[in-house]
């Protein structure tokens, strides 16, 4: 039996995430509307947890967010991270380099150290 006292109503959100599992096409975001659908559906975030393969933490924290912010806070969002050294123009030669013969740019085979090298020599990076 879920024991939450919810500060939406579950019904509500139960109706928003099954309209929610319609509309998108985010596969994680499916996923926690679906585990968060079943916990409102009575379903015990244990039994939920062992299903799905993921911790009893994960689950109750969806269902917490959902209650609290609504379905869209459990939506992947853009992570930071360092920026890249290499642009995209920059990335396209490489990709084209190495559909080319390594011999061509003075390498036996296309392998780590050579692609390394290749960038090194050619961009400076």
């Amino acid at each position: 039996m879920n024991t939450r006292k919810y500060n939406t109503n579950p019904e509500v959100l139960l109706e928003q995430g099954k309209a929610i599992m319609s509309s998108t096409d985010e596969v994680r975001f499916h996923f926690k509307v679906f585990a968060v659908n079943m916990v409102l559906s009575g379903r015990l975030v244990s039994q939920i947890s062992t299903m799905v393969g993921v911790s009893k933490v994960a689950v109750t924290g969806w269902v917490k967010t959902a209650d609290e912010r609504g379905f869209d806070a459990l939506r992947s969002r853009q992570r930071s991270g360092r920026p890249p050294k290499l642009t995209t123009e920059q990335c396209a030669a490489i990709d084209s380099a190495i559909q080319s013969a390594p011999k061509d740019f003075g390498f036996k085979a296309w392998d780590g150290p050579s692609l390394s090298s290749y960038i090194s020599n050619t961009f400076g990076i």
